[in-house]
């Protein structure tokens, strides 16, 4: 049965509309946050260095940096909270005075931002094993 043009294109936009077919654009979908980074590793580095923070389950955190010349510049420990903002954010408060804001593009990775600092650092999350 030959349907005429409108028909076709009125039946292309109902099925694009269930999410049956796409337009061939790629779409760009969100990746929706871990609910908790308990005993996590969350990464990232920016042109003065790497940094890794390892969260525990009792809310604690260990932030290690090390700086591009290869120098580790110490180890700090505190407590921190977790926040899922869906569908693709979560917000990181660390000892009250520090907030990162994770965006998830992928389901362990990301941009970040911390604090007022706009620039956006790609991050990934390594989930540990819960004990």
């Amino acid at each position: 049965m030959k349907l005429p043009s409108r028909n076709l294109v009125l039946l292309a936009s109902m099925l694009c509309a269930c999410g049956l077919v796409t337009t061939g654009v790629a779409e760009e979908k969100a990746a929706a946050p871990p609910k908790d980074i308990a005993c996590s590793k969350l990464e990232y580095k920016d042109l003065h260095g790497s940094y890794v923070y390892t969260f525990a389950k009792d809310g604690s955190y260990t932030f290690a940096a090390v700086h591009q010349s290869g120098k580790s510049e110490g180890e700090q420990k505190g407590t921190y909270k977790y926040a899922v903002t869906p569908p693709d954010k979560a917000k990181l408060n660390l000892d009250k005075d520090t907030v990162i804001t994770l965006t998830f593009e992928a389901p362990l990775k990301g941009k970040l931002t911390v604090d007022d600092d706009v620039r956006p650092h790609a991050f990934t999350i390594t989930p540990g094993k819960n004990p």
